[in-house]
């Protein structure tokens, strides 16, 4: 294989690996996401009936 060759392929795949971390990376803040939203929840609801 030619250099230039080697070096494409190189960036192909530190590309696609990028990829996958940026993909895992966005799934966990929209999980941390919806979990603060839950807790808002629950928190509310909890004060709501001590409250009550």
């Amino acid at each position: 294989m030619k250099k230039d060759e080697q070096n494409g392929l190189k960036i192909l795949v530190v590309g696609s690996r990028l990829l996958q971390v940026h993909r895992v990376f966005v799934r966990s803040i929209s999980k941390i996401r919806s979990l603060k939203k839950a807790v808002r929840m629950i928190t509310l609801r909890a004060v709501l009936i001590v409250a009550s």
